[in-house]
């Protein structure tokens, strides 16, 4: 083999093996660059859907409430309306005579005292101001006394079991969508 033949010979075979060798040294480079790649495209989701969050949350701080919202959350507090719907179903249902006029003689009872709460609550809902994510702390007081005017004429009309069966309705009819509110009622 001529010299010249054989120089280029072993110049060519270090070069392969120097390319051998840097083979795994570049597939770790690649593998790294992929992976970091991969890190900055999570972190601008992240980013992209804590944005998406607090933008959301601004137009949420700031919005009125929907009229039906308004309702659902001053029933939820003091359900007159919730009230004379669960009476008032069953009010003259029973086949017996004497038994339907008991109870449409009870729910004529608690519409009577109903009534002027619901009217309370309607100028409460238009009066007050909903915005945001809490409701009115202002409120609070007046519809504690209001619920316990139904409550205590319902518990007077119908009795303490028939409360606790309104109670339990209501806040499983609520759940979820009344702001601000624990639930009292017993299960």
């Amino acid at each position: 083999m001529p010299a010249g033949l054989n120089r280029r010979a072993r110049v060519a075979m270090l070069a392969a093996g120097l390319l051998v060798a840097a083979s795994p040294a570049w597939a770790q480079t690649s593998d790294m660059v992929t992976e970091r790649q991969t890190l900055l495209q999570v972190e601008a989701s992240k980013q992209q859907a804590q944005a998406t969050y607090d933008a959301n949350l601004q137009k949420a701080e700031t919005e009125g409430w929907s009229q039906s919202k308004i309702m659902i959350n001053l029933d939820a507090r003091c359900p007159a309306a919730t009230a004379l719907g669960f009476f008032g179903a069953y009010a003259s249902t029973d086949a017996d005579p004497a038994k339907a006029a008991e109870a449409q003689a009870r729910f004529m009872q608690l519409l009577a005292v109903a009534q002027p709460i619901a009217q309370q609550l309607m100028k409460l809902a238009t009066s007050a101001k909903y915005v945001g994510l809490t409701f009115p702390p202002e409120l609070e007081p007046q519809l504690n006394v209001l619920q316990g005017q139904l409550y205590g004429a319902v518990a007077k009309i119908y009795g303490d079991a028939a409360l606790g069966d309104l109670q339990r309705y209501v806040a499983a009819q609520s759940q979820g969508s009344v702001v601000g509110q624990v639930s009292t009622a017993s299960s």
